[in-house]
């Protein structure tokens, strides 16, 4: 899986780099972008993506059906122990 934030525009505007479109990200996070009006970075950058839709499968997700292991389905107040273990986890 590839987890890079990308964007192009026109082939004649690039933006790669760590934020996400929230605001913890864009206010209060530490993050580093590039942006770039260069034709050789922004054509090397959707050249990228181009090869990379190539290599790629949609997952698609069955109408009804469960997602993986149950997530959405699960009561929120576990959901929510989840998520602070998991976090408590990643700060040590």
């Amino acid at each position: 899986m590839i987890h890079a934030k990308t964007l192009v525009v026109d082939r004649e505007w690039g933006r790669v780099g760590s934020t996400n479109l929230n605001i913890s990200s864009l206010m209060g996070n530490y993050e580093l972008d590039i942006v770039a009006e260069c034709d050789s970075v922004t054509e090397a950058l959707a050249a990228q993506f181009r090869h990379d839709t190539a290599q790629s499968r949609e997952i698609v997700l069955l109408e009804g059906a469960a997602s993986p292991r149950g997530w959405p389905t699960r009561p929120r107040r576990r959901r929510c122990r989840r998520r602070r273990r998991t976090s408590a986890r990643a700060a040590t």
